[in-house]
């Protein structure tokens, strides 16, 4: 007698969908705003929820590697500015100068476009999986043994 409504409270409780949030992205001034449904999170909470699915975890790593390799050849870009800055009257090392700095950018930009790229097959993977993961439910359904309660996934 005691077991029943337990099992009852239990198959009512796992027969509740369980809805996922999904994560949104807007772009803002200084980087990528991230909601969970209207809540504003960070980055780094957006990492951690990628770690729920193997794929959108990948893609997340990726995009910050792309990122950082972004960062480097941004770096490069500043020092051949620099260099050519310094060197502005010996043509032969500001035409290296204006060589290095416009193909140092080229690279940061693809970096960017590549990491932003990643970093959007990422939140749709897991959009993705969380659509996938909400399908379950409790119906009443019929067997050869009888009627009863049935969990649908």
């Amino acid at each position: 007698m005691r077991i029943a409504p337990l099992v009852f409270l239990l198959c009512f409780t796992l027969g509740l969908k369980s809805y996922g949030q999904e994560i949104t992205v807007f772009p803002g001034f200084f980087g990528q705003k991230y909601y969970e449904d209207s809540n504003r999170i960070s980055a780094s909470e957006v990492g951690k929820l990628m770690k729920r699915v193997p794929v959108s975890n990948d893609y997340w790593k990726k995009s910050k590697v792309q990122n950082a390799f972004g960062y480097a050849a941004l770096a490069g870009q500043i020092g051949f500015t620099y260099y050519m800055l310094n060197n502005s009257y010996d043509r032969k090392k500001a035409t290296t100068g204006l060589v290095g700095n416009l193909l140092c950018g080229g690279v940061a930009i693809g970096f960017a476009f590549a990491s932003q790229n990643s970093k959007r097959k990422a939140i749709l993977n897991y959009n993705n999986a969380i659509k996938r993961k909400e399908h379950l439910s409790i119906r009443l359904s019929s067997s050869p043994a009888g009627v009863g309660l049935g969990i649908q996934f």
